[in-house]
């Protein structure tokens, strides 16, 4: 559990060197969670909320079995995802919310240290309740997502479109991605790769779109626990190198929550 708060701080502190843009920020479009910000102005709210958010995350690594402390780290958390998204009346970033569930259901779990919670029978069941369903809410992301993806391939396939399941699929995204301006540097350029040779892109993007969509159900297999929560970072390293887009957070989650799972066997 404190791997877990462990890792919230570390990615808070990680935010810290932005602080300064924050500094430059006069204009915010508050959603609800934030919206008393407009009550107090828009720097002072912002020192609030990074204020918070920062001291939740260090005390959530100090004292994680107190479960005041757990739920000052949901409020942190909303706050600096709402903060965030505010920015913004049109682009929504969901970096966090995962963070969000996962600290939510992590306030049900039973007070006090391992040893006190390993020492009674019924704080065990709900310690494993209570994981498992953190662990299956996760898991529900990736399959929807996955889902999703499926959908709008045959959905586009049905209209003459080029799908998820075409050979140049994974080579318009990077295609698109730099573009954009995606950064892409010489040693790790497989965007580029997979621009210039489409078949290795249809090679090694539908596999993590079979990961996706089949991952809820692992939750119900222990035994592949960790080699599927394998799978799917290597999904995200496929994805920056191929995308430039980094979800180191989602990765560290999934080693919080299998490959470090109680119910995976140890062999």
């Amino acid at each position: 559990m404190r791997i877990f708060y462990v890792i919230c701080m570390f990615l808070t502190l990680s935010d810290v060197k932005g602080w300064n843009d924050w500094a430059e920020v006069e204009v915010l479009y508050p959603i609800w969670p934030v919206a008393w910000i407009d009550a107090v102005g828009v720097q002072r709210g912002i020192e609030i909320v990074l204020g918070f958010s920062l001291i939740s995350a260090i005390l959530g690594a100090l004292l994680p079995e107190s479960r005041l402390v757990r739920i000052a780290v949901v409020v942190g958390l909303v706050l600096q995802s709402a903060l965030t998204n505010s920015l913004s009346v049109d682009i929504i970033s969901h970096g966090r919310h995962a963070f969000i569930w996962i600290a939510l259901w992590f306030v049900l779990l039973p007070n006090g240290s391992t040893e006190r919670i390993e020492a009674n029978r019924a704080r065990r069941l709900r310690f494993t309740q209570v994981f498992w369903y953190a662990q299956a809410t996760i898991m529900l992301f990736y399959t929807l997502g996955g889902l999703f993806k499926i959908a709008g391939g045959v959905l586009q396939f049905s209209q003459g479109l080029s799908h998820s399941f075409s050979i140049d699929a994974l080579s318009r995204h990077a295609a698109g991605r730099i573009l954009e301006g995606g950064q892409l540097p010489a040693y790790y350029s497989l965007g580029e790769i997979v621009v210039d040779y489409p078949w290795f892109g249809f090679m090694i993007f539908p596999p993590p779109i079979v990961l996706d969509a089949l991952a809820f159900l692992v939750v119900f297999r222990p035994a592949i626990h960790r080699i599927w929560a394998v799978g799917l970072v290597g999904m995200h390293l496929g994805i920056f190198f191929s995308l430039s887009l980094l979800f180191s957070g989602q990765a560290m989650i999934l080693g919080v929550l299998f490959l470090c799972s109680p119910f995976a066997p140890d062999k």
